[in-house]
């Protein structure tokens, strides 16, 4: 374990999976520890606080560090393997990350780990963890589950004070049972 130390590249990490992770720029840290596998750098700074980082490759990869901010990680991974994996923890950001030059990216929820698998020499890769689909797929989920009820009362209220009529009422009656039908199969997996 290391104190308040700066990471000045291009100095190798090596951890259990057997890869070099070196840093492009100078980087800052607090403390250097294996956790699961990986490299794990606490109160990594680089233009700030990026709080908990791991990085980690397999055997025969070069995995350099290029930049990192509040959202994304960018780094090079040499290799004369074809495929081969890189692994990165950033604890700030709990959801998989979309990435470009990649092949697949799998997400260990348990970890916090992503398995970032890549094809070739040089290869800068990039993920991005401001995908918000996560985020944004529940909050649209319990919309679509209100909104038959939400028209339904607002309907309600219309035909209270004679805003529509009583067929249109009707359509929007059924259109809401159908929708609170859909909602329900839906949360039943169907």
């Amino acid at each position: 374990m290391a104190q308040a130390f700066t990471i000045d590249g291009p100095t190798n990490f090596q951890s259990n999976d057997g890869g070099n992770v070196r840093f492009g720029n100078i980087f800052t840290s607090r403390q250097l520890y294996i956790m699961n596998t990986l490299n794990q750098f606490a109160f990594l700074g680089y233009g700030g606080n990026r709080g908990i980082l791991g990085f980690s490759c397999d055997p025969g990869v070069n995995m350099t560090i290029i930049s990192v901010n509040q959202y994304t990680v960018k780094y090079n991974v040499s290799t004369l393997l074809g495929t081969v994996d890189t692994y990165v923890h950033y604890n700030n950001n709990d959801r998989t990350p979309a990435g470009t030059n990649t092949d697949t990216i799998v997400y260990n929820h348990a970890t916090e780990t992503a398995t970032v698998t890549t094809t070739g020499n040089g290869v800068i890769v990039t993920l991005n963890y401001a995908v918000f689909s996560d985020t944004l797929n529940e909050n649209f989920n319990i919309f679509i589950a209100m909104f038959p009820i939400v028209a339904f009362i607002v309907s309600l209220e219309a035909k209270k004070q004679n805003l529509i009529s009583g067929t249109l009422m009707a359509y929007v009656m059924v259109i809401a049972v159908v929708g609170l039908l859909l909602v329900a199969i839906r949360a039943f997996g169907v």
